[in-house]
């Protein structure tokens, strides 16, 4: 409702004049209702006085470089030009982060509460009951984590003066197993504290995970609390997550930059910009005599393509490195093996039998319980890595989907690069249908506008099918879905094209998501190169805004041959070199020698026997450490 007006209505005739002040362009609708006796209505006659004019619709930004972008609004009527205003998004300000590095722990894993500080406003209580552990390096990259393992341990945040808008945390699951212990999201709404969530522990990654709760916000939180509670049927169970990274922003301050700029033209070319800020805009529609409201407000997120930096080679692999991308909270490096055809044949780009998948029935279906859409990697369900799903499940030997009140269900395969033989390519499918998908289609979709369906007869029942299409790209995925949202599995897929000799055939054999900013290398090992093979890496910027996650271009890969000599080992008899990535410390010897690993407080860590040429360790916990190899020492730092 925009405005409302009563009037009292006697048993005669009468005229009756209303005027409205707040209605609006389009939608708007007068309706008229009696709180208690009958009437009767003759002639209703509506009237406007312009006032204003049809504010602009603003439209996504473009060429975004980091320092410029170009801004863009659809074209307004009565408008003989544009009012343009641009806003700084106040975001650090307005986001609060806890990644627990203050909280120290004892020898035992305890929480020192004579040597730890609490963050301000900050309460953290993992030491109810028989607690095991209650700190440990299991957080983002090794970093501090709180442990949860008994009912009632929890950590609340500080309250906020003004309504939470964004809010996650990083969680991982020590104890990968069967159970049925749950971790609570409490809010406080007023005075009032309410159930926002529940994760079921079960269902949390043994590797870690960022979870998002913005969609889970009411409009008015201003406190949040983590609890764990371990469920009677688990009470013999060792079941404990870690908690770390927790996140949360209030509504971000616009400052302004460019207040009413006059354009005549739908877009506006922006630059000298801060590359580590956000910004927003907001436009206006002009003529003679009105000028509108602004438009809605449109934020640029965008992050800019990470700068590559050559590889460094290890034994069986190497080691991806990269710029830092200004605003990112993590990355994502894709790992891909790069044949080169000697003759000309047909190439598998993707073949995929999901023998990985060992449960479930076409009659009872296992759910996966990923109502948002994301990478399938955590569930290890596949050959190749590089599956998304959204409302995805499970048959012994098949992987598939079905739609709900959550979304669509949806199998989204790893991109391929499918521009050789002019775009043209193959996709050979055998489906299923289950629980009353006779009649429905399967769609395989290719890029936005391409789709091709086919009818899915029987339930229970293997379909063939065979679509092929002329509209490949270099980076291209498919999509699976179903016309009218019925389930339907997949039991085998193959993806290929007729290619010339010499054509590059791309296949992504591994990936990972790197969390923060500063981390800018992976390690890809176990690696073998086989004949006219190469291997590749591609990285994209990584952030979160209000649930929104975000991700650069990656305009380039960089090639690796692991048959070179790695850079910084040509002269490996007269160097001895030590560096880390993430917790692998890796020495570089010019002879073989023993050697010893001490922490600040003396202890020795790790003593071996290394070989000539590059040695690789694993260190459990974050800290300063004293690497000793014969008359060499060196100081090095595991974060």
């Amino acid at each position: 409702m925009l405005e409302d007006h009563q009037v009292e209505v006697g048993k005669d005739w009468k005229p009756y004049t209303l005027t409205f002040s707040k209605g609006e362009f389009t939608k708007c609708a007068i309706e008229m209702f009696m709180k208690s006796k009958q009437v009767q209505i003759d002639d209703i006659k509506v009237t406007s006085i312009k006032t204003s004019i049809i504010p602009p619709t603003v439209l996504d930004a473009t060429d975004y470089t980091g320092d410029s972008f170009t801004a863009h609004w659809e074209a307004t009527e009565e408008a003989e030009s544009y009012l343009f205003n641009l806003y700084k998004k106040e975001i650090a300000a307005a986001t609060v982060s806890q990644d627990f590095e203050t909280i120290k722990a004892t020898a035992d894993g305890m929480m020192d509460k004579a040597n730890s500080v609490i963050p301000e406003g900050w309460t953290i209580e993992p030491n109810h009951g028989d607690s095991k552990l209650e700190v440990a390096a299991e957080g983002i990259n090794g970093t501090q984590a709180i442990i949860f393992d008994e009912t009632n341990d929890f950590i609340t945040t500080p309250k906020s003066e003004k309504p939470i808008r964004d809010l996650r945390v990083f969680v991982k699951n020590l104890n990968k197993m069967p159970c049925t212990s749950r971790l609570y999201v409490q809010a406080l709404e007023g005075e009032q504290w309410f159930i926002l969530g529940a994760m079921d522990i079960e269902r949390i990654s043994a590797e870690g995970e960022i979870i998002s709760l913005t969609h889970k916000l009411e409009a008015n939180v201003y406190q949040v609390t983590f609890a764990f509670e371990k469920s009677e049927a688990d009470k013999d169970l060792d079941v404990s997550i870690a908690l770390s990274n927790i996140s949360y922003m209030t509504e971000p301050e616009n400052t302004p930059v460019i207040t009413d700029q006059e354009v005549t033209d739908t877009s506006f070319k922006l630059d000298k910009l801060d590359p580590e800020a956000d910004y927003s805009y907001t436009v206006k529609a002009k003529n003679a005599t009105f000028t509108s409201a602004p438009s809605r407000e449109k934020t640029v997120l965008d992050l800019t393509a990470p700068v590559l930096d050559k590889a460094t080679l290890i034994t069986n692999g190497y080691i991806a490195k990269w710029q830092p991308t200004p605003k990112a909270d993590g990355y994502h490096v894709r790992n891909f093996k790069v044949y080169t055809l000697p003759e000309a044949q047909e190439s598998i780009l993707l073949e995929e039998d999901f023998s990985k998948v060992t449960e479930g029935t076409l009659e009872s279906p296992i759910g996966l319980y990923n109502v948002s859409a994301g990478s399938l990697d955590k569930y290890e369900l596949t050959q190749q890595p590089g599956w998304l799903g959204q409302c995805n499940y499970k048959v012994e030997g098949m992987l598939g989907g079905f739609g709900s009140f959550f979304g669509q269900g949806l199998l989204q395969t790893p991109a391929m690069k499918l521009d050789g033989n002019n775009g043209k390519f193959k996709v050979e499918i055998i489906a299923y249908g289950s629980n009353g998908t006779a009649g429905d289609s399967l769609v395989i979709q290719a890029g936005a506008t391409k789709y091709q369906r086919f009818l899915i007869p029987e339930d229970g029942k293997p379909t063939s099918i065979t679509a092929e299409f002329d509209c490949g790209k270099a980076d291209m995925s498919l999509l699976l879905y179903t016309y009218k949202n019925t389930y339907y599995f997949i039991d085998y897929i193959k993806v290929s094209q007729e290619l010339p000799a010499g054509t590059q055939v791309i296949t992504e054999a591994s990936n990972a998501t790197i969390w923060g900013n500063t981390n800018n290398s992976y390690e890809f090992s176990n690696l073998t190169q086989d004949e006219n093979e190469l291997f590749g890496f591609r990285v994209y910027a990584h952030r979160w805004y209000r649930g929104q996650e975000i991700y650069s271009l990656s305009n380039e890969m960089n090639l690796v041959d692991l048959n070179e000599i790695a850079t910084g080992l040509k002269d490996v008899k007269d160097n001895f070199n030590t560096f880390t990535v993430g917790n692998k410390l890796h020495i570089i010897l010019p002879q073989a020698e023993i050697i010893r690993v001490y922490d600040i407080n003396g202890n020795c860590c790790l003593e071996a026997q290394a070989i000539a040429g590059m040695n690789v360790y694993s260190i459990s916990r974050a800290g300063f450490y004293i690497v000793k190899a014969g008359a060499n020492m060196a100081k090095i730092s595991i974060r």
